[in-house]
This record gives structure tokens, C-alpha cells and sequence, in this order.
């Protein structure tokens, strides 16, 4: 099934970073994190390591302008502190493989 996604993936540039950042999305990639970090399941577990890794070797060539630029974006961001709703501009990086990578290291 792995390899019928990527064949598929390698049709198409943009499904890739939609994918991705679908993921993201989706409770901060909690699920594909469980799967790649806690999973028992070694086979299950090599073939979404296996898809993650094409799909950022991917996004790294596609990305590769934002990645060596270092753009970003800014998002605003309502957070309440001491009771009080502030509101907070958080600079990410636009490379949505730059963004996945930094969500895997916080949780490592």
C-alpha cells in the first residue's frame, strides 16, 4: 500500500505538501507520531517511516528555495494568559517540510 502512495505521490508535487500539512493539521500529526515513536508493530511502523521519509526527500527538493531562504510566515494567534485573551504573532517556517520536521524534534 506504501509503495502505491508513493507512486501516486510521485505524480503529483502539490498532493505531497498537502498531505503533509493535512497531517499537521490533524491534532498536530499526533497519530503518525504515535505510530512512528510507540507503535509495537515494526512492519507498520517501517512503512509509514518509509512514506514520511520519501515524502520530506520530496518536499526538500520542491521546498528547496524556502528552506535556504529561510522564509516564513506569520500567524496570529489567541491565547489567554492570567485571564486575560492576548493576542500572539508566531513567525513559522513556509516550507511545510521544515514545519513537520519541527513538530518530530519537539516530540522527540
Amino acid at each position: 500500500m506504501v509503495q502505491i502512495m508513493i507512486e501516486i505521490f510521485k505524480k503529483d508535487d502539490q498532493l505531497c505538501k498537502q498531505f503533509i500539512a493535512s497531517l499537521l493539521a490533524e491534532n498536530n500529526s499526533e497519530c503518525i507520531l504515535e505510530i512512528l515513536f510507540d507503535c509495537t508493530d515494526k512492519v507498520a511502523q517501517a512503512n509509514v517511516s518509509r512514506l514520511i521519509r520519501y515524502l520530506l526527500c520530496r518536499l526538500k527538493v520542491l521546498e528547496k528555495e524556502d528552506l535556504l531562504n529561510g522564509t516564513t510566515e506569520s500567524i496570529t494567534e489567541k491565547v489567554i494568559e492570567d485571564g486575560k485573551e492576548v493576542i500572539k504573532e508566531l513567525s513559522l517556517p513556509k516550507a511545510v517540510s521544515a514545519k513537520f520536521i519541527n513538530v518530530l524534534l519537539f516530540h522527540l
